[in-house]
């Protein structure tokens, strides 16, 4: 008999977390798994749903919204989605839940554990009890917050953990940091996984990326994708190339960066350009479906991030064959091994960004070198069905 597994996940967007559900519920064996995904719109009140649902539709895979889910918390609608949450598990019977994202893991263990709860006292035959996991994509206290702020997320995280029957980290850096107190035997590393990309030429990804500027192999060629949010360091990226400009530091190799995504911080990194007079040298894509597609555009991948928990984005990246410039937050340090399949900074340092990328300029063989390296250590380490395999074998305990 198949197992039925509910995916449960606050936003429809298409980050890392989606993707990632995304992934295991199109991947699961047929003849195994029946999955469903309960998903809320694109992180606003009464939003619309976003890709990850319609690629789902796209998929065949059955698809439940969550109305009430919105990024932000709210204390109206978190009831709301309680009780949705509820019904959804009360209705459809699922063998396992898995939980991604912070709020949906909070509010949905708890809607769990009452869903098995009230079965037991009501003395069903058919009792319900099914196993939950959690997957927690980089910890919410991690960020830059307030202290009070980060020790109720501390707790709130902690509290999802020990509803949860396990919980699923995507990096060293989540499990060392996780919420322990009679929690650690639920814990399990294992890490993001990506199957082979087929990509571009690398002409056409040029033009899609930098229009009708005239590229030549003598630029050196930044890329990164990311949504455009604080926490993506964007602007630490742009002085680090201004400094770069300034002391001509480029002169063999112009610097040019693309930024593939879309979000909130949009004009705001826009002006940026403007004020750092690098309207010739910066290009700004929008959302670019299959975006990983475009990385043979680029020499180098730049991910100057502030949080992260296992980039997606950096194993594409690599599977194509470039090297990497990350900063050493969340999973980066699991995929980048310092100064040899690329370089990793501190956060929210602009002088080691652009030493980074001068180091590449005056090393062009350098390029070559450590991105073959990587590209080599994404196949054999983070592949998409090493990472379902691991995750089925959960499922089945």
């Amino acid at each position: 008999m198949k197992k039925k597994i509910l995916y449960i996940i606050t936003k429809s967007n298409f980050g890392g977390a989606q993707r990632y559900v995304f992934d295991l519920a199109t991947s699961l064996p047929e003849n195994e798994f029946e999955p469903i995904v309960a998903l809320g719109g694109s992180g606003e009140s009464k939003a619309k749903p976003g890709l990850l649902y319609n690629k789902l539709e796209e998929s065949g895979i059955r698809t439940i919204l969550v109305k009430n889910f919105m990024r932000d918390i709210s204390f109206f609608k978190e009831p709301l989605v309680f009780f949705e949450l509820y019904k959804i598990i009360k209705r459809e019977k699922p063998d396992v839940v898995h939980l991604n994202s912070s709020k949906a893991g909070g509010v949905g263990a708890l809607a769990c554990r009452l869903v098995t709860l009230f079965s037991f006292l009501g003395a069903r035959t058919d009792r319900l009890e099914p196993k939950i996991i959690f997957t927690a994509h980089g910890w919410a206290f991690k960020e830059s917050r307030k202290n009070y702020q980060r020790l109720i997320i501390y707790f709130l995280s902690w509290f999802t953990v020990y509803l949860s029957h396990k919980t699923i980290v995507v990096s060293e850096d989540d499990l060392v940091r996780a919420p322990k107190f009679l929690t650690s035997n639920r814990l399990i590393l294992i890490h993001n996984g990506i199957s082979p990309i087929t990509y571009r030429d690398r002409d056409d990804a040029r033009k899609i990326i930098f229009g009708e500027a005239i590229i030549s192999e003598r630029n050196l060629a930044i890329g990164t994708i990311a949504e455009l949010h604080p926490n993506k360091g964007l602007r630490y990226a742009l002085e680090a190339i201004a400094e770069i400009k300034k002391q001509k530091a480029d002169n063999d190799h112009p610097i040019i960066f693309g930024i593939i995504g879309e979000g909130e911080q949009r004009q705001k990194l826009e002006n940026e350009v403007k004020k750092l007079a690098l309207q010739n040298f910066v290009f700004f894509t929008g959302y670019k479906n299959n975006a990983g597609e475009l990385l043979s555009a680029f020499d180098i991948f730049l991910l100057p991030s502030l949080k992260e928990g296992l980039p997606y984005t950096i194993l594409e990246a690599g599977s194509v064959g470039l090297p990497v410039v990350a900063t050493n937050v969340g999973g980066a340090k699991d995929v980048i091994v310092d100064m040899e399949t690329g370089i990793l900074i501190r956060p929210a340092a602009i002088k080691e960004i652009s030493y980074a990328l001068r180091f590449f300029e005056q090393n062009p063989d350098k390029i070559l070198e450590f991105g073959g390296k990587l590209k080599r250590r994404i196949s054999e380490e983070f592949s998409l069905k090493k990472m379902l395999e691991r995750t089925q074998e959960i499922y089945k305990q």
